[in-house]
């Protein structure tokens, strides 16, 4: 029955011989990068414009060595490969020389080459053998410059040897030695304008297939006119690749499924330079190839209107016939102990090359491996593959036992009054226990209820059994206080009032939280809790629970509450203590309570603690009531408001002629003190005053302020004019 494998992403493994139990099949990727078709002299009418596309193809089979076209981190860009190119192509501008190592090309056929800004950094690469064998040293020159009109700084290659061979050495042969191996990093610094450095890499091939290895300026000050550093874009002049091919062994039986990953026109596929090949020999359709036979193939297609093929062919041969035969063993061992893998080959040629692989990362070449102290992440299924020296491979696997030491735990530090868990390694078939305050115990895992601090100290316990490696383990155990708590709460209190929770703790590690809890659903927090306003609903015992730093706990019920109503004694008042009608009273209480009611004569009401009744009139005289609430009470108080009326004023005047003489009599009556004043300052505290040999000066008001007994007043005027005595006697009479 044929095979067929998979070439995917990155790499591929050969396809195995369906007749030979010594290779197996495997799924994998090979990349390429198509290259222009481009003649010396390319025709005006062909313009090659940067798009990204292909950069890899996916081909399908299986084998026992790895290949790549590309190295991973390199996901997108336009390259055309000069490396397959002559180094002259017309533009419009003419015939234009191109450098000579130049992996990547970027020519507009029909348009002008842009002038260099500066810095312009372009790197080269070339590889002395193409066309290697198997662990041959080939030679990588990378060549890094500048041809801006500025100092490129701060400039960074990497360059990495690709999986297909292993790094040999190193020389800088111009610029800065310091290239890192391990991350393929060239820090080279700074490349004056027009100058360049030189880089020369040596690897080791160690995979069959085609391989690329890229240089690329991943840092840089400045702004490069053309590229980005670090960003992989194959359209760009600061990346540069290369490939080496050693050829695929293929079985009869194998299929290889080659499949360009982006769309061409025009696919053409050849077989050793033939576009014609029959059937049993390779499968063309469109941009898949089906490989069944060895040769050298490679494409050619129609990018838009441009040509374009694969620079690097796949090179199939024929593989040597293998008759050797694998044997793998591996030791059951214990932790901490030596693991031993045993490897031995029949058949085949030798010398044989061993190639170890197996759990936690494990890869090693040569016969037996040990591993000095194992775990049991060592173990699982080794596989090693025996290869000889025509290159034949078989592969053989062995299952490798780590058993575990015995392994004691418990669940410390515990809190008192706590569970104590104590647990050892499963597997073993007898179990003994021993620690503190005689504790003895023949199950696995124990538990020990209801912690104290005689708990604490070193369990012990002995394990025996197949499934584990015999021994002893230890495991501490830390029993933690738990916190001890005294509380003081407010034994009683008025509704309205507040009243106040509290604690002391000590016995456990600090800060310390506290959580109270209560009636009708009361949660707070905090060592001192004052609740105002209390109803009662809030009657009842108080639950603190206090949490130490280690999270040990404790709690206690405090003496119950109790809230109820109360009576208070405020005090009303009323300044002055008697008004006259007109004038201003005010009510006044005593203050700290949380609210005030003010009812009297004539509908009065008020909320205010010291109310004030202004133009006060003989309605208002009586008692007023003030209620009070608040804050753990409620009461009453009465005070009395006196307004006295005012006296009637009753005011007249007259003028008395005695010969020529004018005499000016008043009189007033409803008070029991007076006080007339009148023109020309005329004052007088009578009740009945006269004024003797009046004048005109004397003519005008007069007003009298009547006070009665409650002190109340009242003003009244009357008008006094003063004329001349006739000579017959006259007498002038006004009444108010």
């Amino acid at each position: 029955m044929k095979k067929t494998s998979t070439l995917r992403i990155y790499r591929i493994r050969q396809t195995t011989n369906p007749r030979s139990q010594s290779r197996r099949g495997d799924v994998s990727v090979i990349q390429l990068t198509p290259t222009p078709s481009l003649s010396p002299v390319q025709a005006d009418k062909c313009q090659l414009t940067p798009h990204p596309f292909m950069n890899r193809l996916n081909v399908q089979g299986s084998a026992a060595s790895r290949y790549s076209y590309l190295p991973k981190e390199v996901k997108k860009g336009y390259a055309l490969a000069i490396d397959c190119l002559l180094k002259q192509y017309k533009t419009n501008a003419g015939i234009v020389s191109r450098r000579f190592w130049q992996t990547l090309v970027l020519v507009v056929c029909s348009g002008a080459i842009a002038v260099a800004q500066n810095p312009n950094l372009y790197v080269h690469k070339k590889i002395n053998n193409s066309k290697p064998a198997l662990n041959e040293i080939v030679s990588y020159t990378v060549v890094v410059g500048n041809d801006g009109n500025a100092a490129a700084n701060g400039v960074v290659v990497k360059d990495e040897i690709s999986a297909g061979a292993q790094y040999s050495t190193h020389t800088v042969l111009k610029g800065a030695n310091a290239f890192t191996p391990a991350t393929g990093g060239w820090t080279i610094g700074s490349i004056a304008a027009g100058d360049s450095v030189v880089l020369e890499l040596k690897a080791k091939v160690l995979e069959r297939g085609v391989w690329f290895n890229t240089a690329e300026v991943t840092a840089m000050q400045g702004t490069d006119p053309n590229s980005v550093p670090g960003n992989h874009d194959l359209a760009e002049d600061d990346l540069a690749m290369v490939c080496f091919s050693v050829p695929l062994l293929w079985y009869e039986g194998d299929e290889f499924t080659v499949t360009i990953p982006i769309l061409l026109t025009s696919v053409e596929w050849t077989r050793n330079g033939q576009n014609q090949f029959p059937i049993n020999q390779a499968v063309a359709n469109g941009s898949t190839l089906v490989i069944k036979s060895p040769g050298t193939y490679s494409f050619s297609g129609m990018f838009g209107s441009c040509p374009v093929g694969g620079c690097c062919a796949i090179e199939v041969i024929p593989g040597p016939a293998c008759q050797i035969i694998a044997n793998a063993t591996a030791n059951p061992t214990c932790e901490a102990s030596p693991l031993t893998l045993n490897a031995t080959a029949q058949g085949g040629t030798g010398p044989y090359l061993y190639t170890w692989t197996g759990p936690n990362g494990f890869s090693k070449t040569g016969q037996n491996q040990i591993i000095p102290v194992a775990t049991t992440a060592n173990a699982g299924v080794y596989t090693v593959k025996i290869t000889d020296a025509n290159n034949c491979t078989a592969l053989s696997s062995t299952t490798a036992l780590v058993g575990t030491l015995p392994i004691a735990t418990c669940n410390s530090p515990v809190c008192e009054g706590g569970t104590v868990t104590l647990s050892a390694t499963d597997g073993g078939t007898i179990y003994k226990w021993f620690g503190p305050n005689g504790f003895t115990s023949s199950v696995q895992n124990p538990t020990i209820p209801n912690a104290t601090s005689a708990n604490t100290g070193s369990y012990t316990v002995v394990i025996t059994g197949a499934a584990t490696c015999s021994g002893t383990a230890i495991t501490s155990l830390k029993i933690l206080p738990k916190p001890l708590i005294a509380t003081s709460v407010s034994s009683s209190a008025c509704i309205g009032g507040s009243f106040s929770l509290s604690a002391t703790v000590s016995g456990a590690s600090q800060p310390y939280q506290y959580i109270w809890t209560g009636p009708n659903g009361f949660y707070e927090t905090g060592q001192l809790i004052v609740v105002n306003n209390a109803q009662l609903s809030h009657t009842g015992s108080y639950t603190l629970a206090v949490f130490s730093a280690d999270g040990c706990s404790n709690q206690t019920i405090t003496q119950p509450v109790e809230i109820k109503a109360c009576i208070c004694n405020p005090t009303a008042g009323v300044l002055p203590a008697s008004v006259c009608v007109g004038d201003l009273v005010s009510l006044t209480s005593t203050s700290g309570f949380n609210s005030y009611s003010w009812k009297g004569p004539n509908s009065f009401t008020s909320s205010l603690q010291n109310p004030v009744i202004s133009n006060a009139q003989l309605t208002h005289n009586g008692s007023y009531t003030l209620t009070v609430t608040g804050p753990n009470c409620s009461g009453t108080a009465i005070v009395n408001v006196i307004v006295q009326g005012l006296p009637v004023a009753q005011i007249s005047s007259q003028t008395v002629c005695s010969g020529s003489a004018v005499s000016i009599q008043l009189s007033a009556s409803g008070g029991t003190s007076y006080q007339w004043k009148g023109p020309n300052g005329y004052s007088s505290t009578q009740q009945n005053p006269t004024l003797a040999n009046a004048t005109a000066i004397n003519s005008g008001t007069y007003s009298v302020t009547i006070t009665n007994g409650s002190g109340c007043t009242a003003v009244n005027t009357t008008p006094v004019v003063v004329g001349t005595c006739p000579s017959v006697p006259c007498s002038l009479t006004g009444t108010v």
